[in-house]
């Protein structure tokens, strides 16, 4: 049980961070009011996916990650160190 609630801790603060990226890399497009959806269309998947990693609810997987830095430039050691 202690391991179950220890991953949901890290993902929950991998999903804080990711959120951060969301609206620091809307900012630097100009777009500051950048959405959870129109970010997901952006990286190039599903919304409900994207929603579940931000808000903790799934484990990131490999693919994403590496969509994700394709897509926006995102150091994967900043977006990892408080996350996964």
């Amino acid at each position: 049980m202690k391991h179950m609630q220890q991953k949901s801790v890290e993902l929950l603060a991998f999903g804080r961070r990711l959120a951060d990226f969301r609206r620091f890399y809307g900012a630097d497009i100009g777009l500051p009011n950048l959405t959870a959806a129109e970010f997901a269309r952006i990286i190039g998947i599903p919304v409900s996916l994207y929603l579940a990693y931000e808000e903790g609810d799934a484990d990131p997987t490999l693919r994403f990650l590496v969509a994700l830095r394709q897509s926006t430039g995102v150091s994967m050691d900043w977006l990892l160190a408080d996350g996964i």
